[in-house]
């Protein structure tokens, strides 16, 4: 399929799960982290950008809209991902 040899890298694969197993994966290993923080039922639907930088989220919850700012954030809003159009990154 492909060839990660070249790559500088301790170990030369890649490993494939069902997206719902990874994020479970990861939700599970965040939660060892005192800053870590997941949001469910929360939609992201715009940036938060300052001086050129993306610092944030602008989210819909059941309680209602509000913002998400932090360091670091990992939107899993799928393969029609407004945010990902809004940060102009190519699927």
């Amino acid at each position: 399929m492909a060839d990660f040899s070249h790559l500088p890298t301790q170990c030369k694969f890649i490993a494939f799960m069902p997206q719902w197993d990874f994020l479970n994966f990861l939700a599970e290993q965040g939660r060892r982290y005192p800053g870590f923080h997941l949001e469910t039922k929360t939609e992201a639907t715009d940036l938060i950008e300052e001086n050129g930088h993306v610092i944030g989220v602008r989210v819909t919850t059941p309680q209602g809209q509000r913002e998400v700012r932090a360091n670091l954030i990992v939107g899993a809003d799928g393969r029609h991902s407004v945010i990902r159009q809004r940060a102009a990154c190519p699927p």
